[in-house]
């Protein structure tokens, strides 16, 4: 029999970028004059002395902080940049207002003027025909490389002073409900509450801790890119915010932004890559200390039950004549799907992206024998009540920050694990059974060291 077709990676390079961030800026007197020049030549040529002279300006600042970043990683990748109009809009997560106009100004300015190479996007798919198999060729952002003409610009501005930082990004970050067929959530702006001015004073102390710190990946430190497969991860990127979800505060608001929180522990084919294990915190070995189970502890919690009473330690994703990733997997994607007919079929979807091929009817019968095992708390699968218990999780890591921050030793979240410096963990282990504790969870929670 022949083995499936496996379409081939066409376009190997095709997410190797790192998108515009509209909160970089750049301060000192060596930026001051690549602004200066780069403004002077753009208003120069033809057709560009018209506009909001002020608003290019400001929108020039933040596409040169963004390019000397880029100019600086080894090595450089491009810089993908939206042009729809809906993409910049004035609010609390574009806090220099640029706009759409005053962006495509400098884009195709710079262009023009030969410090940036580009290449704009196209929306769509189209269809490419390879070895007799149709393969979708999804649409791309526009890119822009950094042309020789502005790496010299920059190289001779260093000595006068060039600093770029991305203090103004908003830390408190809230989107609106996906809408079906896209494959993100708009972002949602709100009013601040004491809930959210105290989440973003935490995340500043905690972001100002982690930006005087080393953090760097075992045997990768002269470059500050990070490739792996087809994505490009920005190693000196260690800002972390929350994010929530379907315009409530109450749903997700997880930690996410540090390079540590995206790069990957494991390929598309399952191969282990383990890239947070060789994460060095200010040069020394670290340790990953994971809340195992922890939704599972947790909805037993709920239910005024300590779950170590019921199964004595044992693995709580232990299921007789099932894998424990498929256990796992089909517990975690229930707890986001509100019906059980479409909530089996998001499990196969994603147990697909893993290799594992499944029956409807097989993940009935693996749903059957885990609520059989679990009757206390089956009746969480299939309500959507993943968001309500990320906040809860997200709340614990809040305390687990702050109680390292105040001691004034760095910490690194990744969703429901921390990642410390080896010497404090057990230090690690213990604030986090405080923090399970203290956010109101009953018992003694599962950790596991990875």
């Amino acid at each position: 029999m022949n083995a499936p077709f496996k379409m081939p990676n066409l376009y190997p390079d095709r997410d190797r970028y790192l998108k515009l961030v509209p909160h970089r800026f750049g301060e000192g007197e060596g930026f001051e004059q690549i602004v200066s020049t780069l403004l002077r030549e753009v208003r120069a040529l033809p057709g560009f002395d018209k506009g909001n002279r002020q608003k290019q300006e400001v929108a020039m600042r933040v596409i040169a902080s963004n390019l000397v970043h880029i100019n600086d990683l080894s090595p450089e990748p491009p810089l993908t940049v939206k042009r729809g109009n809906g993409d910049y809009k004035s609010n609390r997560y574009n806090p220099y207002s640029i706009g759409i106009a005053s962006l495509r100004w400098v884009i195709n300015g710079l262009h023009a003027c030969g410090y940036i190479r580009y290449q704009q996007g196209n929306h769509g798919s189209e269809t490419v025909m390879f070895m007799g198999h149709a393969w979708e060729n999804k649409g791309n952002l526009s890119r822009v490389w950094v042309a020789d003409k502005l790496t010299q610009l920059i190289g001779r501005m260093h000595n006068h002073g060039i600093r770029t930082d991305t203090k103004a990004r908003e830390l408190v970050v809230l989107k609106k409900p996906k809408e079906e067929g896209k494959d993100h959530a708009d972002l949602d702006d709100y009013t601040d509450t004491d809930f959210t001015n105290n989440s973003r004073a935490i995340l500043e102390n905690h972001n100002a801790l982690l930006a005087r710190t080393e953090i760097t990946l075992s045997g990768h430190t002269c470059e500050q890119v990070l490739h792996v497969g087809n994505r490009t991860y920005d190693l000196t990127d260690k800002t972390t915010y929350r994010s929530f979800s379907n315009s409530s505060f109450e749903q997700g608001g997880r930690i996410y932004g540090g390079f540590w929180e995206q790069i990957p522990n494991n390929d598309k084919d399952g191969e282990v890559r383990g890239y947070r294990k060789k994460i060095l915190i200010n040069g020394n070995k670290t340790v990953e200390l994971d809340f195992s189970s922890l939704h599972l502890t947790m909805a037993y919690s709920r239910e005024k039950i300590d779950p170590l009473t019921v199964f004595e330690q044992e693995d709580l994703y232990e299921l007789p004549g099932y894998e424990r990733t498929v256990v796992k997997t089909s517990w975690n994607v229930s707890l986001s799907c509100h019906r059980r007919d479409n909530g089996l079929g998001a499990i196969r979807k994603e147990l697909k992206k893993m290799g594992v091929e499944k029956t409807t009817e097989e993940l009935s019968d693996l749903v059957d024998a885990f609520q059989a095992k679990h009757p206390k708390v089956a009746k969480y699968m299939f309500k959507n009540w993943g968001l309500k218990l990320q906040f809860q999780d997200s709340e614990m890591m809040m305390i687990i920050i702050q109680r390292f921050d105040e001691l004034d030793i760095p910490v690194l979240t990744v969703h429901d694990s921390i990642i410390v410096d080896e010497k404090h963990e057990e230090l690690g282990k213990r604030i986090m059974h405080e923090s399970y504790n203290e956010a109101g969870f009953i018992g003694t929670p599962l950790i596991r060291k990875e």
